[in-house]
């Protein structure tokens, strides 16, 4: 899978994949997408807009992405 293929796909409107979210958070969290990929595909979700299954994806591949903090401890509702 390469970068510029997320970003023609979604230039041209169409909606990604579970797979392909997950590269785009690991190329993210991992710099191995450069920044000037990671901005042409930005613009193409301003344009063409993200379904609200590929922002649920995304948010939760970004959440998941990173180390987790132990709450337990601390009183209230999380």
């Amino acid at each position: 899978m390469r970068m510029v293929d997320l970003i023609c796909r979604k230039r041209d409107g169409f909606e990604h994949t579970l797979e392909e979210l997950s590269f785009l958070v690991k190329g993210i969290t991992d710099g191995s997408i450069p920044d000037y990929q990671l901005a042409a595909w930005c613009m193409a979700v301003y344009f063409q807009g993200m379904t609200p299954r590929e922002a649920r994806d995304l948010a939760l591949k970004m959440a998941s992405s990173g180390e987790r903090m132990d709450l337990s401890s601390i009183p209230g509702v999380k």
